[in-house]
């Protein structure tokens, strides 16, 4: 199996980094609303303005939930990445307290 290798530092900084941008990204998004003024679709078309207006809602609203899907995901990863490296760091002190074991002459396994 070949060897997997990885930065979890590095990792971790980058899934920070996308959920600080996640989060301006979002912000923004809060900050600014679609508005379809009935008048907007000119005279006698003020019922086809009101369901744009409702879709203009509904694609704003599916936005939203993407960007908060985005932060829980970019967040669980992180978690994951920090969890792998406590692992990793434990394993590996497990292996130089065998390898010390095995170079100062206590009997082999």
């Amino acid at each position: 199996m070949p060897d997997i290798s990885f930065d979890p530092v590095e990792a971790q900084r980058q899934l920070r980094s996308l959920v600080a941008h996640n989060q301006e990204q979002a912000a923004a998004h809060r900050a600014s609303f679609p508005a379809f003024p009935a008048d907007s679709a000119g005279r006698g078309f003020s019922g086809h303005a009101a369901r744009l207006q409702e879709a203009l809602e509904r694609v704003h609203h599916s936005c939203a939930w993407r960007w908060n899907n985005l932060a829980a995901t970019a967040g669980a990863a992180e978690q994951q990445f920090r969890a792998l490296s406590n692992l990793d760091s434990r394993n590996g002190m497990s292996l130089d307290r065998v390898h010390s074991e095995r170079e100062g002459g206590a009997r082999g396994l």
